[in-house]
């Protein structure tokens, strides 16, 4: 089962595959499940100190990616250059077999050779579990559902934690607490009529909301982002997706999973968005993004060189440039300030189209069980690499005491 904390410091994993457009082409997806089910891990750390609060531990498994990784190794595609973590055994094994890739950026194949893997493996990250306090589960049973932005002892949806599932220790995200309700509409995962991965969005900053990438600017030989059309849009720069499981044709964004290369699962839309930017001088950017509710619109000031994340999540639905799901997100840059020191247009840098983690249903799971109100002594988990993570959507909910503590990624020294 995915992501366990257990003994010694070594990992393995599976990486999210890709689709033609919904049926992925790599390995079976039993296949791919159970190589990610043995190798989601987290070991502890020996040599790290080990307080009665506090326990550091090593990842060894991607159940938790793209959050938290286990023991990896860097592919790079040839052509694009985009590079892409994915998990240590599997990729020696590709290279010892000569298998052939595909890259999820750009739809390139190529041999996984010493070109394209670089063979020096990198260490999981580390996590810090700090033990939760009694108080902290008994406040949870009261006050449940309640984002907190200062964090403390008080447990609270979306927060990480360490979990003990039979006898192993993995780690998970919060989806329900005591006395919530889980739904489910579409497959998408509800914790009180609403979804995870807003809860996140509308916390901003202050929780750990996951991202994947879905399109990185600078490494395209011809840009995604065109200017619009429309004379009175011309002001604006809208990204036009293509799917490279299709011949580049134009598509809606999907939930592809760039580190599961050997999992086959058909891909579902998602429409939480998100695009990271900056600038070379300081101005004031309008991002705007499609819903089905109509153009959400999030405007933000941006000092130089400041590389900044704007979601869905952050804008309000406006009068705007009209978006389309294969054209779901322009920006610009405000023409009275858009202008550096010598009155040159500033020019956007940087630009990368990213994703949040949906949480959802797979298509093995079943929707019997929902809508399911938690005990005063349950909660519900699951991992942020949603399509490979065994967690309260197969095994049902998890008593409150089989928390260990809150998990925290350390910042690499």
């Amino acid at each position: 089962m995915p992501q366990i904390l257990a003994r010694n410091v070594n990992a393995s994993n599976s990486r999210s595959g890709r689709t033609t457009i919904r049926t992925r082409r790599r390995i079976a997806v039993l296949v791919g499940i159970a190589v990610v089910a043995v190798a989601a891990a987290i070991t502890v750390c020996s040599g790290f100190a080990n307080h009665s609060r506090k326990q550091i531990f090593r990842v060894s498994g991607f159940s938790m990616a793209p959050t938290l990784y286990g023991d990896y190794q860097i592919m790079s595609c040839p052509q694009c250059r985009t590079r892409t973590k994915v998990v240590a055994q599997s990729a020696a094994a590709w290279a010892a077999s000569a298998r052939t890739a595909e890259c999820w950026h750009c739809g390139a194949k190529f041999p996984c050779d010493s070109n394209a893997i670089d063979p020096r493996v990198i260490e999981g990250d580390l996590v810090e579990v700090t033990a939760i306090q009694p108080t902290a589960i008994q406040t949870a049973e009261i006050q449940t559902a309640e984002i907190h932005p200062k964090g403390g002892n008080q447990l609270r949806i979306g927060d990480i934690v360490a979990v003990q599932v039979e006898g192993r220790i993995r780690v998970k995200r919060i989806l329900g607490l005591p006395g919530d309700v889980i739904s489910v509409q579409q497959r998408r995962l509800q914790v009180n009529g609403k979804r995870l991965e807003m809860i996140l969005a509308e916390a901003g900053g202050t929780r750990d909301a996951a991202f994947i990438d879905v399109d990185i600017d600078q490494h395209r030989s011809e840009s995604r982002w065109v200017r619009a059309s429309e004379p009175r849009d011309s002001d604006w720069l809208v990204y036009h997706h293509q799917s490279v499981y299709e011949h580049l044709r134009p598509s809606e964004i999907y939930d592809d999973y760039p580190c599961n290369v050997d999992v086959i699962r058909p891909l579902e839309p998602v429409d939480q968005l998100a695009v990271t930017l900056s600038l070379a001088a300081a101005a004031r950017v309008d991002v705007a993004f499609f819903s089905n509710a109509g153009t959400r619109l999030a405007t933000r000031h941006l000092v130089a060189n400041e590389s900044l994340t704007i979601s869905v999540g952050h804008a309000e639905l406006a009068d705007s440039i009209s978006l389309t799901p294969q054209t779901p997100i322009a920006i610009r840059v405000r023409d009275e300030q858009g202008q550096d020191e010598q009155g040159q247009r500033v020019t956007l840098n940087d630009l990368c189209v990213r994703r949040s983690v949906e949480y959802r249903l797979r298509r093995r799971d079943s929707e019997a069980m929902y809508p399911l109100t938690l005990k005063q002594d349950e909660c519900f988990i699951v991992g942020d690499n949603v399509p490979i993570s065994v967690d309260s959507r197969e095994f049902g909910p998890l008593s409150m005491d089989h928390i260990v503590g809150f998990a925290r990624r350390l910042t690499p020294q």
